[in-house]
């Protein structure tokens, strides 16, 4: 080549690197659009799709980012070099380009690169391409895109033409899906290779399978298969390898999927857990599940059913667990720190001591969980639902946030709690000592071994209670209901009962000593022979029906009901039992010297060798 060759050829290279160069500032400018149109796309379906097309949607857009990003690389390795340059005809570019029109000079400049390149065939639907991987045969195919929307020639509204060109991508991704998808292995078919000997079910299609109340042994092998849909309910699986396996949708009622413990020198420790690390358990219906001890790191739980399961030492760092329904459930000393609760029901649930330090618990219904010694430092509360939460003292609030403003009680020695809503409440070994608790609602609380001395329950409700080992001396319980509530082994000496109601309610090895139970009923209550009733305040009080072993003697029983009460072999000696109705009592073998019995109304009772020596008689006469 001569040198004025070479000057005349300088312009014409010259112009064919301004023009790649004008050129690849069109398709960066293009893929910018495309970027947001995809942002968009993502808004759109969001208001439009449930929740599954709308996440089969948003993959398919991840896929499309992904392919732009390849583009992108593709084009800054397309720099202006003399190779390029070389293959690049700049003679066959039409002149009609100078215009620079973007999307007619990127289709040119496409179909040059293609021809170069030896590209897979454009499939037409628009005025920019955009190269998608979608088989897996590794052949790519082009997918047309506008590049200027505004400039849409179609019928559709903007909108409709979006969402056509969306659904057609999606079905071409979902035939692809469909044809490479592994056909469900039948439940039958899973047995048979089960009792075969196989353990090993790693990536195995078991969707749908059912096997519900069966149990497996140690060594099976679930990592990465698809239980989709599957029926497990109250199935005994313990320990075994769930990880990254696919349980979306799930019944999992009532199963056992603990992990094992062992004590060793009398420590108890975890032996194995059930690995269910990155496990995909959105929406699956774990009521009343045994996840004790169990591995849910990294778990996705959105959406699920936890009600009442069973998550005591269960590990979900890592976890998903917005929208779940952990109603009642015990999370007791659980570390949830920085966990995604968001929206979650947690109403009633056991978090004492749990860590929920930056939790995310916007918008989590917490309405009567126990938060006592919880740790909700950095947690985000907005929109939270506290109404009738308990704390104590040791609780910790994210700063600013006040608990009793949010509808929330501070149980503690001498608490304001007059007319609190505490109905199922957690109160086991709570320090409610001196507390106002008048008019308060605690029936089916459990308030066992709880400390309640000297507390003002005039009036309360703690019907079906469980009130076992509690410590209620000196405590004010005129007028309360107490039906139906256990109070064996509970401490009420001088407790003031005046007025109460406790039909059917349980007194065995309940000490009563010097309380006051005039006109109380105890109609049907459960009394047994340590029963301690000495010293007791029992006129008019109602004792119907009742089985009365324990030691009455001088007890003051006057006006007293005891209509068909069982008095066999009792102890009543200098009882006052004057005014007192015993009519069909049994008091056989009963000890009665030296009682009270004026104007008794001893009519249909059993006197079989009653004891009466010195007794007052119901005419006056005094018995010898």
């Amino acid at each position: 080549m001569t040198i004025s060759n070479s000057k005349q050829d300088l312009p014409l290279l010259v112009s064919r690197v301004e023009q790649l160069e004008a050129e690849q500032n069109i398709w960066k400018d293009n893929i910018i659009w495309l970027k947001r149109y995809f942002d968009e796309l993502k808004q759109e379906f969001k208001k439009k799709f449930e929740l599954q097309e709308i996440q089969s949607m948003q993959e398919a857009i991840a896929n499309f980012s992904v392919q732009i990003v390849h583009l992108e690389q593709r084009l800054n390795q397309l720099s202006p070099s003399s190779n390029d340059l070389g293959h690049f005809d700049n003679t066959k570019v039409p002149s009609k380009f100078s215009n620079n029109n973007s999307a007619e000079v990127g289709k040119y400049f496409v179909e040059e690169l293609e021809q170069q390149h030896s590209e897979p065939d454009l499939v037409n639907t628009g005025d920019v391409s955009i190269i998608t991987d979608i088989d897996e045969s590794n052949q790519s195919k082009e997918i047309n895109l506008a590049a200027q929307p505004q400039q849409s020639t179609t019928v559709f509204t903007n909108e409709e033409f979006k969402l056509e060109r969306i659904m057609w991508l999606l079905n071409k991704i979902y035939a692809v899906e469909e044809n490479s998808q592994e056909k469900p292995i039948t439940t039958e078919e899973f047995w048979r290779q089960y009792n075969e000997g196989k353990r090993d079910f790693t990536e195995m299609n078991l969707a749908g399978v059912n096997l519900s109340e069966k149990s497996l042994g140690y060594g099976v092998n679930f990592s990465k298969a698809n239980l989709s849909g599957a029926n497990l309910n109250r199935i005994s699986w313990k320990p075994l390898n769930l990880s990254n396996a696919n349980l979306r949708a799930v019944e999992l009622c009532q199963a056992d999927l603990s992990g094992t413990t062992k004590y060793q020198r009398g420590v108890k420790y975890v032996d194995s857990r059930t690995n269910l690390c990155g496990a995909n358990l959105e929406t699956a219906n774990l009521y009343k599940a045994n996840l004790e001890y169990a591995d849910l790191r990294q778990a996705t739980l959105k959406k699920a059913n936890l009600c009442e399961a069973n998550l005591h030492g269960t590990l979900l760092s890592g976890a998903n667990l917005s929208g779940v329904n952990l109603s009642g459930t015990s999370l007791w000393s659980n570390d949830l720190t920085a966990i995604d609760l968001s929206e979650a029901n947690l109403s009633q649930a056991n978090l004492k001591q749990v860590k929920l330090m930056r939790a995310d618990l916007r918008n989590a219904n917490l309405s009567k969980a126990k938060l006592m010694d919880a740790n909700l430092e950095g947690a985000s509360l907005e929109g939270a639902n506290f109404l009738y939460a308990y704390y104590n003292e040791a609780t910790i609030f994210p700063m600013g946030f006040y608990p009793s403003e949010a509808g929330a009680y501070l149980i503690a020695p001498g608490a304001s709690l007059q007319n609190a809503h505490l109905t199922s409440a957690n109160l086991n070994n709570a320090n409610l000592a001196a507390a106002n608790l008048q008019g308060a609602d605690l029936s089916r609380a459990n308030l066992n071994s709880a400390n309640l001395a000297a507390a003002n329950l005039y009036g309360a409700s703690l019907v079906e209670s469980n009130l076992k080992e509690i410590n209620l001396s000196e405590a004010v319980l005129q007028e309360a209901n107490l039906s139906q509530a256990n109070l064996s082994f509970a401490n009420l000496t001088g407790a003031k009962l005046s007025n109460a109601t406790l039909i059917y309610t349980n007194l065995e090895n309940t000490n009563l000593s010097l309380a006051d139970l005039s006109t109380a009923n105890l109609k049907n209550a459960k009394l047994n022979n340590t029963t301690n009733l000495s010293g007791a305040k029992l006129n008019k009080v109602n004792f119907a029906g009742v089985t009365l072993q324990a030691n009455l003697s001088g007890a003051d029983l006057s006006g007293a009901n005891l209509c068909g009460a069982n008095l066999n072999s009792g102890k009543l000696s200098g009882a006052n039992l004057s005014s007192a109705d015993l009519r069909g009592a049994s008091l056989k073998n009963a000890n009665l010297e030296k009682a009270n019995l004026k104007d008794a109304n001893l009519a249909g009772a059993n006197l079989t060798d009653t004891k009466f020596t010195g007794a007052i008689m119901p005419d006056g006469s005094i018995h010898e």
